[in-house]
């Protein structure tokens, strides 16, 4: 049988702009766990059926009749409209996390090292009681600070 690499197909609306890490919230941090989820429960296979699909942004994963769009919950309260669980997903392909094959309506995530010390660093703040919501991503708040090094 012959292997075929796929890259990956990032579909962006001709506004999209990837939500720097610093402004996740909620809908990123959980999202982020479901993918481990899926990689380690999954073979990498994402439940499309389980992602929040918004059907002007990612046409091709909708999945149900959707009555209502939900935004995307970012640190601070704010909300984020036109931008669903695969935007999510997609902002974590932008800083390097994750990548993805895409064939038809099949979505395959790997995670990169630097993707799993953050959702390790994610399950153990979760582990402690912590709320999604409350997640900092210390990585990238010291990274915003100007430095690393002592991370």
């Amino acid at each position: 049988m012959k292997k075929v690499n796929y890259q990956p197909e990032i579909e962006h609306p001709l506004t999209y702009s990837a939500v720097p890490p610093t402004d996740w919230g909620k809908d990123h941090w959980s999202i982020l766990a479901f993918l481990e989820t899926m990689a380690v429960d999954n073979k990498g296979l994402v439940k499309v059926a389980h992602m929040r699909t918004h059907p002007d942004v990612h046409p091709k994963y909708v999945h149900h009749c959707i009555e209502k769009l939900y935004p995307t919950r970012l640190r601070g309260g704010s909300n984020l409209a036109g931008h669903d669980d695969w935007s999510c997903m997609e902002d974590m392909i932008d800083v390097g996390m994750i990548f993805a094959l895409m064939r038809d309506r099949r979505v395959w995530i790997y995670f990169t090292p630097f993707g799993l010390d953050v959702v390790g660093a994610l399950r153990a703040f979760k582990a402690r009681g912590g709320l999604y919501r409350d997640f900092s991503g210390y990585y990238f708040d010291m990274e915003a600070e100007g430095g690393t090094e002592d991370v």
